[in-house]
This record gives structure tokens, C-alpha cells and sequence, in this order.
């Protein structure tokens, strides 16, 4: 399973922490207000709320914690819940008092970074190219500089025949 994104939204949308992993990570700015529209519509409908949400890739994971959702946004549509429980109860142990009295500065969770590499563990958010995704010069520039040129060796070898091109010479 591959692990794009980690998000904890507040009720009322606002994000309060995100981390995203990739470059095709959806931006957190658009994701979370989506994800409680769609929570708020669920709920109204079927009188509960949604443990996931799938849209090409990527699937949302769910799960909320009082005023909380904690969502870890993966490739794959198997439920993560030892890691969301796990992502949550973290977040609340060490941030609950500041949700309480929150006064909009999300700067006040950056902390939780920490926990999110301890949870997921580091060789699980390493930042790799998605190699179904098409490399983009956004996606390049997301890239760390050292993977760039190999990148862009990869879009030529994509672009010209191997007879055109001069490796290592």
C-alpha cells in the first residue's frame, strides 16, 4: 500500500495538519473541505459516517475522533485501521486541549510530524515517482534534486528512440 497523504480535519473543514508524501498527493486546501461535504451528506443520508472514499488512485481513509477526522489517503481500498486508531489517539493525547481552544493557527500542531514518521514509519513515506503517473514538470521539480537527473533521463528515454540518444557517453 502505497501512503500519499495524512490529513486531520477539524468539523468545521478547516485542516489542521497535512502532510502530503508525493507530488500527486491531492492538495489539502481542496481535500478537506470535500471530505466533510461528502462526511456532513453521508451522515445526513445514512445516519452514519463514511470509513472511506475512493476516486481513481487514491481512497480516503476515515475515521473520526470527537471533533476530528484523521484521513490517510492511500493507493490501496484496504482499511488501514490499526494506523488510523493509532494516528488519532495520538493526535488527541498530544493536541486535545489545543483543539478545545483552537484560535485558528495551525502552526500549533507541526509537531505531529514526528508521530506521523513514528506511526507510518519512514521506509513506508519515503517520496517516490508514481510510475503510473505521467512525469510532469511539477512532479520533477517535487522531486529531490539528486532523483532529477535520473527523471529526466526517463522523460528523453520516453520521447526519443534509443538509438537517438547517448547514454554515458
Amino acid at each position: 500500500m502505497r501512503i500519499f497523504a495524512v490529513y486531520v480535519i477539524n468539523d468545521n473543514g478547516l485542516c489542521l495538519y497535512n502532510q502530503s508524501f508525493t507530488a500527486e498527493a491531492p492538495p489539502y486546501s481542496l481535500i478537506t473541505g470535500l471530505l466533510t461535504a461528502m462526511q456532513n451528506f453521508v451522515l445526513e443520508v445514512t445516519g452514519s459516517y463514511p470509513t472511506d472514499l475512493s476516486a481513481g488512485t487514491f481512497t480516503f481513509h476515515l475515521e473520526k475522533y470527537g471533533p476530528l477526522t484523521i484521513v490517510l489517503t492511500t493507493s490501496n481500498q484496504k482499511v488501514p485501521i490499526p494506523t488510523l486508531s493509532d494516528l488519532g489517539i495520538r493526535f488527541l493525547n498530544r493536541f486535545g486541549d489545543k483543539v478545545e481552544n483552537w484560535k485558528g493557527r495551525v502552526s500549533e500542531f507541526e509537531q505531529f510530524e514526528i508521530d506521523v514518521k513514528d506511526i507510518l514509519g519512514a521506509s513506508r513515506i519515503q517520496k517516490r515517482v508514481d510510475p503510473k503517473t505521467p512525469m510532469t514538470s511539477l512532479t520533477l521539480l517535487a522531486l529531490d534534486p539528486d532523483l532529477q537527473k535520473v527523471a529526466q533521463m526517463i522523460i528523453q528515454l520516453g520521447e526519443a528512440s534509443s538509438d537517438k540518444l547517448e547514454i554515458g557517453r
